[in-house]
């Protein structure tokens, strides 16, 4: 909700921590493709990865 075409600190505080999620997932996915051209299978290089962000990984290796 903007309040006087100003974002809530709520607000504020939810996109950043949606950004910092996002850049996770991205580096997560790198290093799991990384260890996957280096031999590993999906699933052990997965097991690197903290759960919270394991399925997003894996759904962004799969597109890639």
């Amino acid at each position: 909700m903007e309040e006087n075409g100003l974002f809530t600190s709520e607000q504020v505080q939810q996109q950043v921590q949606q950004q910092v999620q996002q850049q996770r997932i991205d580096d997560y996915s790198k290093t799991v493709k990384t260890l996957v051209e280096k031999g590993w299978t999906l699933d052990d290089a997965l097991d690197l990865v903290p759960e919270d962000i394991r399925k997003d990984v894996r759904a962004k290796f799969s597109q890639s």
